[in-house]
């Protein structure tokens, strides 16, 4: 049992010391980390079997990765419930006055899948308590069109970009408050995708982005040929170069800002942690839990038995003006091979 215990500790080890000090600029790293949950799946079962087994001394190797394992995702589940409470706390704590000026308001964001043909994945925001916003990714014309069979009169202001083509799915915003779409011409590109609004909320504006950039496909990478390291690795530095862009437009903005999205990165990306420097992630202010959204099935994993989700893809982020009350994911709903995600704020 030791050298099974130590040699699955080494890898570990060995992962997590790596990716802490390169992040994605190895392409190879890049790739595993959004499988790294995946890794630690047998820590536990390991841990007891050897326990029980024996020797003791075989137990001691695993100590290492608990202590990796702890330290890359343990917090995600133990320090949100912390922060909320100081979070709220602080916002309360600024006298009345302070507190009839909060505008409290839900929004969701959710990737529909290109593929989703059925009724039922355009009813989500009715089966959600109706949120205020709803933000889609993936939206194709016959989604839209769907979308607006089933909840268009709840939601009277709407700002949709689709496509004619049907492998070129675009973005959807939907709301109870009125819309001003503003120029995303400058950030937008065809595997980029951007949408920026403005949301009159009560007497406050809330500048808004959905963004959805392109994820790594590793089979287009394979079947356009050339080498794949150099596709891999340039696939992960446009996502940085988008986020960079994006943040530098952030700063610009007068309003507070919340961007959600399918980010195609997981928090072990760099992209994530360029989003933290600025903005406050939701799920970790006020979520519970890991927040997996991805994969939901495994329609684009060739087919393959993934019935639970183990990555973090669809995220929502704020600027420190914006009180995050909670933020949770839901459950499979649909066609989608993504997870919704709800918040709610207060500006």
């Amino acid at each position: 049992m030791l050298w099974i215990t130590s040699t699955y500790a080494l890898f570990l080890c060995f992962w997590a010391v790596a990716y802490s000090r390169n992040g994605d600029r190895i392409w190879w790293l890049a790739l595993l980390s959004p499988f790294a949950p995946l890794f630690y799946l047998v820590l536990l079962p390991l841990t007891i079997l050897t326990a029980l087994l024996g020797p003791l001394i075989a137990t001691l190797p695993l100590l290492a990765p608990l202590l990796a394992y702890i330290y890359l995702f343990g917090a995600t589940a133990t320090y949100p419930r912390l922060r909320l409470t100081r979070h709220v706390s602080k916002s309360a704590g600024s006298g009345d006055r302070t507190q009839k000026n909060v505008s409290s308001f839900t929004l969701m964001t959710f990737n529909i899948w290109w593929r989703s043909q059925s009724s039922i994945t355009g009813r989500i925001p009715l089966d959600q308590g109706i949120p205020d916003v709803v933000a889609l990714q993936e939206l194709t014309p016959h989604m839209a069109n769907c979308i607006e069979e089933h909840i268009g009169e709840h939601y009277p202001h709407r700002s949709i970009i689709t496509s004619e083509e049907p492998t070129s799915p675009r973005l959807g915003i939907y709301s109870k408050f009125p819309l001003e779409d503003l120029n995303a011409v400058h950030l937008s590109s065809k595997d980029f995708r951007v949408q920026i609004v403005r949301i009159n909320l009560l007497g406050e504006s809330i500048t808004l982005y959905n963004i959805h950039p392109r994820a790594t496909n590793l089979l287009r990478y394979w079947q356009q040929g050339g080498s794949l390291s150099a596709q891999v690795h340039h696939s992960f530095r446009q996502r940085e170069e988008f986020i960079r862009s994006l943040l530098d437009d952030i700063v610009g903005r007068r309003d507070p800002v919340i961007v959600v999205g399918d980010f195609n990165s997981t928090p072990l990306s760099d992209v994530y942690r360029l989003m933290r420097s600025q903005l406050e992630d939701a799920h970790r202010v006020a979520g519970r839990g890991w927040g997996y959204t991805f994969p939901n099935h495994g329609a684009d994993f060739a087919r393959l038995p993934l019935r639970w989700p183990f990555m973090r893809l669809d995220m929502i982020f704020c600027s420190p003006n914006v009180t995050v009350y909670s933020c949770g994911v839901g459950q499979k709903y649909g066609e989608s091979d993504h997870r919704l995600v709800i918040a709610q704020f207060g500006v």
